[in-house]
């Protein structure tokens, strides 16, 4: 069995915030959300935690569908998001703290994860297919 993964949009500012989640009930929509929560003035943290449908949340914006991942996902796909640096603290009061580095928020991060599990599955695709 697999289950949907998608990109979640929700409304924020100045820009809207990404998170990626994996839709483990079909019939309820429900799954479990991987993101970063915090903001650049304070640095961010990872987080995951079960979530209802995303599209009946207030701030909802937009859901965008990456692939599937197989039901023992859970374990592996945290591994990938914790490999991830979380944004760290950016700014001190209006001041920006390196300002030879881009700013990082939440859509950087989840940029970064959806790369890093799209080349996974990649590898893994390549080398059943050369197996087979």
């Amino acid at each position: 069995m697999s289950y949907n993964v998608y990109l979640i949009t929700s409304n924020g500012m100045p820009r809207n915030r990404h998170a990626l989640f994996v839709e483990t009930n079909s019939v309820t929509s429900s799954g479990h959300i991987f993101q970063v929560t915090g903001n650049i003035q304070n640095g961010m943290a990872f987080e995951d935690k079960p979530g209802h449908s995303p599209d009946q949340q207030p701030t909802f914006h937009g859901k965008t569908f990456l692939g599937t991942v197989q039901r023992d996902y859970k374990k592996s796909f945290k591994e990938v998001c914790l490999g991830i640096q979380p944004p760290k603290k950016q700014f001190d009061g209006p001041r920006r703290r390196y300002l030879d580095e881009p700013i990082r928020r939440c859509q950087e991060w989840t940029s970064a994860g959806v790369l890093v599990v799209e080349e996974i599955l990649l590898s893994l695709f390549a080398t059943t297919r050369e197996e087979s």
